[in-house]
């Protein structure tokens, strides 16, 4: 009966409901629910003395009240439904009282009017409530002031029973009063409850971190040099305290922002590998899906602008411009306010207010700021997109950057719908001429050679930009293996994975074949490049990886790269060695693992990556070099890849990566081989969650603001 209950003071809450209006609304329907109640107590009352009239008033506030919370179910109106709820609670009282023949003969019956302004007070604004408290006090006065007259509409069986009801009342009210109160004050307590333990929580990882941070003070001139830099800005514990969670929280909103980043540039990308036959509506995808960012201080207004064949740019596409924008700024000239000075500069234009450059501006005009970029096709600005920015929003070179992901991905789409008009141009253009070639027959013979070579072009061109996209498809509904498959068969796994753009050259592949018993097939792929062309290559990879592992069962690390080896040179048409090597260029470097946890063994193979261990019994990284050969490349006239056995212990940490970490460049320089070791040496011991941290916090660190060099994969295994 209880759970009963407390389900249906559910009924209109919503998932992402704040915990104020979840209890709003479930004081609501508790109000509804004992007033109700109060409603057929009344009602039975009047009915079984023969006021069959009067009781009309309290039935029917529990039948409204019963509409009401129906309609609040199915619709979720909070606003009509409490303002419904608090009128009737405050009119129908008073209504009941004047029937039943005023104060004394009804037993005050107004009073449960009382409740309606608590409600109001629980889930209205504070002057709503005060409007509530004068029609109460109005209500009240006409009251007094016309009781006499109320008196002689009395039916003659109350005033015995008066007393009766003045009891029933004053024991009614309290009780349900101190219900919702009761109840309430249980609500904050377990609101309090659940506060207080997410408080204990955030303080024990505070001092885990303060302990991991002890920890790192003794290794490394680099993170030594940086722990000094902040232990000198540091007071007591307290503020030690206080710094690590300002830091969780940095670290929670980049995570954050980098989700929501990658989320709205896949849907971006995905709406570009579609087929458009209008550019505008794929502009108006771009712009909704940029309205939804939240890691950005923006003020409402996005637009796109596209070059004319004028040379002036039109606004193809807004979102919340004002009118007297969209009208001014239909077309802009190069060097014009903020979006044509980023046409015609080719470069980023960030204002944090209304300055100089801002040549456009009306009566009445808003502080905003601007990111202003030019959406640039090889070396010419194609158009402009505008972003604005609340005032003194500072720049961001992060979100620069994302931005300027989004006009790379708008420049690729326009130029691919451009090619597929100018082939349709060009197929128009043929069958046009089909007539004119028949009524020519003389020139047939000498324009036919020059057709067909055009007809070539064309086809060629039209095969490349098909091409393209079903490469990207691809690319982007390649799937890498999850993390929790892998776990089932490595619990404690490391596995850090950052790609450059939006696809990866880089990517990680797993195999728990049958056949394997209690091994399984780890590989860490860097294939040639990163981006688009990179992401094509791990395609192929994952499958000729699949056909030979699970497919052919070859298990043998050394064999795996060398049948890897011949079918991408197959698959690529790339066969050819020796002195026309420099026509093969594709491949990849690759390290293959065949592991078994139980036995404390693994057998690797390397095509120019090494495989890292650090083994309890020594103080530093046992490094095993690959071969020297990469995967796919036709540089070598024979390859020979081999493979090692090696006898693990308990405890002992497997590393596994691409280059991408140790290539990164920063402030300072690159990263290093050197400074990723050291790195390693450092962490090893921690638990494979806290390395992942570790090595996410330092590479954001030597980053700063560079970009990204390289795509980046580290896979580490403990040993148990």
């Amino acid at each position: 009966m209880t759970n009963a209950f407390l389900e249906l003071l559910k009924i209109g809450v919503l998932e992402n409901d704040h915990i104020e209006v979840k209890l709003q609304k479930q004081f609501l329907v508790f109000l509804a629910i004992f007033m109700s109640m109060g409603g057929i107590v009344w009602g039975s009352i009047g009915f079984a003395f023969g006021l069959y009239l009067q009781a009309t008033i309290p039935y029917g506030y529990t039948v409204i009240s019963i509409f009401n919370l129906w309609y609040f179910y199915k619709s979720k109106h909070f606003f009509f439904v409490k303002t419904l709820q608090t009128s009737i609670s405050l009119l129908l009282p008073f209504f009941f009282q004047w029937s039943l023949g005023g104060f004394a003969p009804s037993g005050a019956i107004m009073f449960w009017a009382i409740l309606a302004l608590l409600a109001s007070i629980t889930f209205q604004s504070s002057s709503t409530s005060f409007f509530w408290l004068a029609c109460f006090l109005a209500l009240t006065i006409f009251s007094v002031v016309f009781d006499a007259q109320f008196f002689q509409w009395k039916p003659a069986i109350l005033p015995a029973y008066s007393l009766m009801f003045l009891g029933l009342n004053m024991s009614i009210i309290p009780a349900i009063v101190f219900g919702l109160m009761l109840y309430i004050v249980k609500k904050q307590e377990a609101t309090q409850l659940a506060l207080q333990k997410t408080q204990e929580e955030i303080t024990a990882q505070n001092q885990a971190l303060n302990v991991a941070n002890e920890k790192l003070n003794k290794y490394g001139e680099d993170l030594e040099k940086i722990v000094q830099e902040r232990t000198q800005n540091l007071k007591e514990s307290e503020e030690k305290l206080q710094e690590n969670v300002i830091e969780l929280r940095l670290i929670q909103k980049y995570l954050e922002s980098n989700n929501q980043k990658q989320q709205i540039l896949n849907q971006i990308l995905s709406s570009s590998l579609q087929e458009h036959d209008d550019l505008d509506d794929f502009l108006s995808k771009v712009i909704q899906a940029l309205s939804s960012i939240t890691f950005m201080k923006m003020q409402p207004g996005i637009g796109i602008f596209l070059r004319k064949n004028d040379g002036t740019y039109e606004l193809r596409a807004q979102k919340s411009l004002s009118p007297q924008i969209q009208s001014l700024c239909k077309n802009i000239k190069e060097g014009q306010c903020l979006c044509g000075l980023a046409a015609q500069t080719k470069t980023v234009q960030y204002a944090h207010c209304i300055d100089e450059r801002h040549t456009t501006t009306f009566e009445g005009i808003k502080e905003h700021g601007h990111y202003n970029l030019p959406i640039m096709l090889a070396d010419e600005a194609v158009g402009v997109l505008v972003v604005y920015l609340a005032h003194g929003h500072q720049r961001n070179e992060q979100e620069i950057e994302f931005l300027e992901t989004v006009c790379y991905i708008i420049a690729d789409t326009i130029a691919k719908i451009n090619a597929r008009i100018l082939i349709e141009e060009q197929n128009n253009i043929l069958q046009s001429s089909e007539e004119e070639l028949k009524q020519n027959l003389e020139e047939l013979q000498a324009t036919q050679d020059q057709l067909q070579k055009n007809l070539a072009i064309v086809e060629s061109q039209r095969d490349e930009i098909v091409s393209s996209i079903n490469y990207a498809r691809r690319i982007q509904t390649a799937l890498l293996p999850k993390r929790d498959k892998i776990q089932l068969h490595i619990p404690d796994l490391l596995l850090y994975y950052v790609p450059k753009d939006i696809v990866s050259g880089d990517f990680y592949w797993f195999s728990n074949h049958q056949a394997l018993q209690n091994e399984v097939i780890l590989a860490v792929v860097d294939c040639t490049g990163h981006g688009v062309s990179g992401a094509f290559m791990t395609v192929i990879s994952e499958s000729l990886l699949d056909q030979i592992v699970n497919k052919d069962q070859i298990f043998s690390p050394a064999q795996i790269l060398t049948e890897l080896d011949n079918r991408l040179l197959k698959t690529l048409q790339q066969q050819t060695r020796g002195k026309d090597a420099d026509k093969v260029n594709d491949g990849m470097d690759i390290i293959v693992l065949r592991l078994n946890l139980a036995e404390r063994k693994v057998v690797f193979a390397g095509a120019k990556r090494p495989l890292w261990i650090f083994e309890q019994n020594k103080e530093e990284i046992t490094e095993y070099k690959g071969d020297k050969f990469p995967i796919g490349s036709g540089q070598f006239e024979q390859k020979i890849f081999t493979e090692k056995a090696i006898d693990l212990q308990a405890g002992d940490m497997i590393y596994a990566f691409t280059d991408g970490y140790a290539d990164q460049f920063g402030t300072e320089g690159k990263l290093t081989v050197r400074r990723f070791r050291s790195l390693i040496n450092e962490i090893y011991t921690y638990h494979v969650a806290a390395q992942e941290k570790i090595l996410d916090a330092r590479l954001m660190l030597w980053k700063s603001t560079e970009k990204q060099t390289d795509d980046v994969l580290v896979l580490g295994v403990k040993v148990p």
